[in-house]
């Protein structure tokens, strides 16, 4: 169930990026580039439960990550993915 939705705010960040905050409290939900905009970069705690179709193509940023938090089934880097900035 998606809740909220009518408080989702977006700013422009840089040229062809926006990030995405609850407009009540500020908490980051996501980011998308205008040129791949059905893609999003979801921050994982916005979701109470994942949905069952949802798919992680690469944990960023786990230098200081416990072990138990990473996926069985994406590649790890220590900052952004090779490629994006």
């Amino acid at each position: 169930m998606v809740r909220g939705a009518a408080a989702i705010v977006e700013y422009v960040s840089s040229p062809g990026k926006k990030r995405a905050f609850c407009g009540v409290c500020g908490s980051p939900l996501y980011s998308r580039r205008d040129s791949d905009s059905q893609v999003l970069r979801l921050r994982l705690g916005a979701l109470d439960e994942p949905p069952p179709s949802l798919r992680i193509e690469a944990e960023i940023f786990v230098a200081d990550a416990p072990q138990w938090s990473y996926s069985d089934h994406a590649p790890r880097y220590a900052g952004f993915e090779p490629g994006r900035r």
